[in-house]
């Protein structure tokens, strides 16, 4: 004779914050850990694909936007509305490698945006910008969740790091990154996470 189990008990729904009454109680979703990430670079240094940053990353920031503060001043107040958005600088950390394949890399972005041997200048920003993607993956070989799209990219400073007698951490070569635009997409084909592509706000004000 088998003995009958009891009644499962359900604990899992009670987990979570609740917004009003039972509603958003649950199982906490999975948070997006900061180890599983991907860079890759699109035209760095004039290659399609740069696989020695990709390989000797170390870490990379995100974007980070501020909205500009702008003031209507009157009589006895001011009003405020926003103005441009700006993108801040993101800092990707590579580690060197003996082969010099890294330090060759970004050697060949700057020399793009600037011949040091040389000392000539670039001649369009189109001749030296490259774009750079950071996937956020799953835990999976090759499966992202989301990812930022960098477009517009420059290298705004570099920094080849330090030597010690005392240390054998490897040498990391820091690196500044400028962009002109930054897109947030989820890797569900559901587009934007910002917003659905839609039509033009302002395309109803454009005469016809």
């Amino acid at each position: 004779m088998s003995i009958p189990m009891p009644p499962p008990v359900k604990t899992i729904d009670k987990f979570g914050i609740s917004v009003t009454g039972n509603s958003g109680q649950g199982p906490l979703h999975q948070p997006k850990l900061k180890n599983r990430f991907r860079v890759l670079m699109l035209g760095f240094g004039g290659g399609s694909l740069t696989d020695p940053i990709t390989l000797n990353t170390n870490t990379c920031g995100l974007p980070s936007a501020t909205q500009e503060e702008k003031e209507i001043h009157s009589y006895n107040s001011i009003a405020y509305y926003a103005g441009k958005n700006v993108w801040s600088d993101i800092e990707l950390v590579v580690r060197d490698t003996v082969d010099n394949t890294v330090a060759k890399a970004v050697g060949a972005q700057m020399q793009m945006q600037m011949d040091h041997y040389n000392q000539t200048g670039y001649r369009a920003a189109q001749d030296y910008k490259f774009t750079m993607q950071i996937q956020l993956l799953n835990g999976g070989h090759d499966t992202a969740t989301a990812a930022w799209t960098l477009e517009g990219c420059f290298l705004k400073s570099a920094a080849f790091g330090e030597v010690d007698y005392s240390s054998t951490d490897p040498v990391n070569i820091t690196l500044g990154i400028r962009m002109d635009n930054c897109i947030l997409e989820s890797m569900d084909g559901k587009n934007s996470i910002f917003a659905a592509v839609a039509p033009d706000p302002l395309g109803n004000f454009i005469d016809s």
